[in-house]
């Protein structure tokens, strides 16, 4: 009922050209750019539909596009991010993104893939720390095969806990480990960091100040919004699966972030 409601205020919002004018506001600074982020994708049909529709309406980027501001003038550019670390990256979003030559960025949380082989610690990993329900996690050998296949890896923490709650040494640790050890089992250095959860209430200047020192260039919230010219606390749209395709176009054009701003 609750998302039933949010989408119908959302429906508002867009067929009162709110969100267009919204859009063009931000438009007079500069090209509209839109970060999207998806978990686990186990649909794969719906993740075909959803790829296919993005690279009809929009401007799809990679995270080298991103990085060096090269974005369309005249569309929404669109980056697809992916959190936290799924074997269905591999089973069902690599195949469709290679369809379509696309390159992405995964935010990975180390810690998962240590335990991969381990059922009891993933369930209680994927139930303590990420909220959800257990399901196959990606593995190291399934990230070389991301990298191998030209997508970028970013932090996400070794357990992917609420930042806010630790301690200084601890969220050191959460953040300094994490990339050290893609440094070290796959020699690749990150560039890119996204706050596990990434809602306001999530991370505040201590926890960003440790991005920043652990040598972070570009650091990614949950929040959404287009992007601004910064490269911290950058906003990301939270794509939810089998979300109607109609229903994520009006998001993308600004009609869920005028909702959020006349909701808080």
């Amino acid at each position: 009922m609750k998302h039933l409601i949010r989408d119908l205020l959302v429906n508002s919002i867009w067929f009162s050209t709110v969100a267009r004018r919204y859009a063009s506001r931000h438009r007079q600074h500069g090209p509209l750019v839109r970060i999207l982020c998806l978990h686990d994708v186990q649909d794969r049909d719906w993740f075909s539909n959803l790829v296919a529709n993005i690279k009809s309406k929009y401007h799809i980027i990679s995270p080298s596009d991103f990085h060096n501001r090269k974005f369309n003038p005249d569309k929404i550019n669109i980056l697809l991010t992916f959190d936290d670390g799924y074997q269905s990256w591999i089973d069902v979003v690599l195949p469709i993104l290679d369809e379509h030559n696309i390159k992405v960025l995964f935010f990975i949380s180390s810690g998962l893939l240590d335990i991969a082989d381990d059922k009891v610690e993933v369930e209680k990993f994927m139930k303590q720390n990420l909220c959800i329900k257990p399901r196959q996690p990606l593995t190291w050998e399934g990230v070389d095969t991301l990298v191998a296949s030209g997508h970028t890896i970013g932090g996400h923490t070794v357990n992917h806990k609420d930042l806010t709650t630790l301690s200084l040494a601890d969220l050191s640790r959460e953040i300094n480990d994490d990339k050290t050890a893609f440094s070290t089992k796959l020699n690749i250095e990150l560039s890119d960091f996204a706050y596990p959860f990434g809602t306001k209430r999530h991370f505040n200047d201590q926890v960003r100040q440790q991005a920043k020192t652990a040598g972070y260039s570009y650091i990614y919230s949950a929040i959404a919004g287009f992007v601004a010219d910064t490269n911290t606390d950058i906003p990301r749209l939270l794509l939810e699966n089998r979300q109607s395709i109609s229903q994520v176009n009006k998001w993308i054009e600004g009609a869920y972030d005028v909702f959020c701003m006349l909701k808080s």
